[in-house]
């Protein structure tokens, strides 16, 4: 297989024969990063059973995994200032990044003040948001595992959709007495100023649940229809706050983290996925370098949200939640949308690249 090089941006797909095909986000011929995907894909399923087993029982575990799910899964959003310079496989200059920064910061402080100025609507919003996100995450992880393109927004929008009503939608719909009082904490009111969501989220996700489960028997995705279900499961018999706590952590948080790890880097090669154990490992320490300070940052902000409010940790988190997830969808739906170009640039636009040349004896 030789690798082959965009006139415009470097991104490189399969070459076999005379034909070109896009390649997808794990190659068929990276069994490391194929065995890396299938092991945290079953993580999320396998936590979500573990929660059920250890913990459904246990008074106070909803608030205690929630807030510790939380945390852990916010490191996965740390590396958001390279994410474009990693998905292009070039090296990052300090300008760029600057800028990015500045851009990034900016829509944080901007989704701060929304949340401190009008927690209600903020809030509202950040569901809504929220849903998409989680639903476009697992929507292009399963493309991942099963070695498809990257789907566009409206390849899989219905799944997508599916998928983030169920973690969104039913925490509401099914627990109202355990979510609506703590996202009261989070916004004052909100429960009363939404009084009829629970019974439209519950009609709106069994209809989009139904549809996107039929499409997805109909093209015989059966890991994606276990998966759904399983997803279903876990919100509708766990309180919520335990079964959010291990699918932000475990599910979403993880297989993020896994996608970053296998970005191309300037070493493998413009567009090139990992594809060993040692690039994964590369990849891995790239990413924990990148994602330490920002971590840390965030974690300041959360203490300064939580001592400034004078409420629980866990709805300090979730307020600090909402104002980094505003720069993060904007970061995330570029990586989606060069990954989706890359995946289908046509062959015209594909050029060899040529070999390296042999070095010369001494």
């Amino acid at each position: 297989m030789a690798l082959i090089k965009a006139s415009r941006t470097p991104f490189p797909t399969a070459w076999s024969g005379t034909a070109v095909r896009p390649q997808p986000a794990v190659a068929a011929d990276s069994p490391g990063a194929v065995r890396a995907v299938r092991a945290i894909s079953l993580l999320g399923p396998v936590s979500a059973l573990a929660a059920v087993a250890l913990l459904r029982d246990h008074p106070g575990a909803g608030a205690l995994v929630a807030t510790a799910g939380i945390l852990l899964g916010v490191p996965h959003g740390g590396a958001d200032h390279l994410v474009p310079f990693w998905a292009a496989g070039g090296r990052a200059g300090w300008r760029p990044v600057l800028a990015l920064l500045i851009g990034y910061l900016l829509t944080l402080g901007l989704a701060l003040t929304a949340v401190l100025a009008a927690p209600r609507w903020a809030l509202a919003a950040f569901l809504v948001v929220s849903a998409l996100h989680f639903g476009r995450g697992d929507s292009v992880f399963a493309a991942q595992r099963a070695g498809r393109s990257t789907p566009s927004w409206h390849d899989d929008l219905l799944v997508t959709a599916a998928h983030g009503l169920v973690v969104v939608g039913l925490p509401v719909a099914v627990w109202p007495s355990t979510s609506l009082p703590l996202l009261d904490q989070v916004a004052p009111g909100f429960s009363s100023w939404a009084g009829g969501w629970p019974g439209l989220l519950l009609a709106l996700t069994a209809g989009v649940l139904s549809a996107a489960t039929l499409a997805l028997v109909a093209r015989r995705r059966w890991a994606a229809t276990a998966e759904l279900a399983a997803l279903v499961l876990l919100f509708w018999l766990v309180d919520p706050l335990i079964a959010f706590g291990a699918y932000f952590a475990l599910w979403h948080g993880a297989r993020h983290v896994v996608r970053l790890v296998m970005l191309p880097g300037p070493v493998a090669g413009p567009g090139v996925t990992a594809r060993t154990s040692a690039d994964l490992r590369d990849g891995l320490v790239r990413y924990l370098r990148a994602a330490a300070l920002p971590t840390a940052v965030s974690v300041a902000i959360l203490a300064a949200m939580w001592a400034g409010r004078r409420s629980t940790l866990l709805s300090a988190e979730l307020s600090t939640l909402i104002a980094l997830t505003a720069p993060h969808l904007l970061v995330i739906g570029r990586l989606d949308a060069v990954l989706v170009r890359r995946d289908r640039r046509p062959a015209s636009a594909m050029q060899p690249v040529p070999p390296a040349p042999a070095a010369r004896p001494r």
